[in-house]
């Protein structure tokens, strides 16, 4: 009896999906063509086996901060070190109350932090 394991086509894996004895191109791809967004955690030693999403056709970012969040790509990945490091320890200063009838000029609001 020949039994072969086939891994799953791209738009059919599950958030959360784990699947080993994948080859590092075959996970860069299965990550890469997920559909909308996706984070993937991983060591920082295997962070840059995910560097070239952009040749399956997706942008990422890597251990994004609360500073560039809204620069962020559809595709993160996160170190575990980065995901396990604790909350700023000024959460207030990414707060931002606005007032109706104040100017918020951009420039201001893009250099408070």
């Amino acid at each position: 009896m020949n039994d072969t394991t086939t891994q799953p086509p791209a738009s059919t894996v599950e958030a959360g999906g784990r699947y080993l004895g994948l080859g590092a191109v075959a996970r860069l791809m299965l990550f890469a063509r997920s559909p909308g967004p996706a984070v993937l955690l991983t060591t920082s030693d295997r962070a840059a086996v995910f560097d070239d999403t952009h040749v399956f056709g997706a942008l990422r970012t890597v251990d994004p901060t609360l500073s560039d969040w809204l620069e962020r790509r559809e595709k993160v990945v996160l170190t575990l070190g980065h995901a396990v490091m604790p909350f700023p320890e000024r959460p207030e200063s990414f707060a931002l109350e606005l007032v109706e009838g104040r100017s918020y000029p951009r420039e201001e609001l893009l250099t408070r932090h």
